[in-house]
């Protein structure tokens, strides 16, 4: 029996909110002001509300067409993503328990395997991409899952985001 007033660590496979940034991240000067402009302007669009509690954890996918020589360092993007959501992810980034990070490089084939049927819609921003770099940043708080009304209301809501996100990519791509 585990003591229950132990935090508690919980792989969670839906994220309550999922931002798709379209900008090219950097880690300092004008180039970092555009990024995290770019990513609080997500955050504010998809009414993402300050989380209070200490089991955060923050997953980042950038996918991009640049060549390796071009592109930022996937350990360069984690900062200015955690710094940028601050006040309006989290109240501090010191809730954030766990943060992952990951490059999908577009300048050649890649494979990316899951057994979900959501990630088809999730992954249309890095398979059909308009823009040459996107971040998608996800987030993850059980207590924050429980206040959204669960994991199928949530799931339903990031359903039609990623809809959404498709059919406007899918827009601009033809204009």
């Amino acid at each position: 029996m585990t003591d229950p007033t132990l935090p508690r660590h919980e792989l969670q496979q839906t994220p309550v909110y999922r931002l798709f940034v379209y900008a090219r991240p950097s880690s300092s000067g004008k180039g970092r002001q555009a990024y995290v402009s770019a990513l609080r302007a997500e955050a504010r669009k998809r009414n993402v509300t300050p989380i209070d509690t200490p089991d955060v954890e923050v997953a980042v996918i950038y996918s991009t067409k640049r060549p390796a020589n071009l592109r930022a360092d996937v350990d360069n993007i984690i900062k200015p993503t955690l710094d940028g959501l601050k006040g309006l992810a989290y109240v501090d980034d010191r809730v954030v328990r766990a943060v992952s990070a990951r490059i999908f490089d577009r300048c050649g084939p890649f494979v990316i395997a899951s057994d979900s049927v959501d990630a088809v819609g999730f992954l249309n921003p890095i398979n059909h991409p308009v823009h040459d770099d996107v971040i998608i940043v996800c987030l993850y708080s059980p207590s924050r899952m429980e206040a959204l009304g669960g994991g199928e209301a949530v799931l339903a809501r990031l359903r039609q985001e990623a809809l959404d996100e498709t059919a406007a990519a899918f827009r601009e791509r033809r204009v």
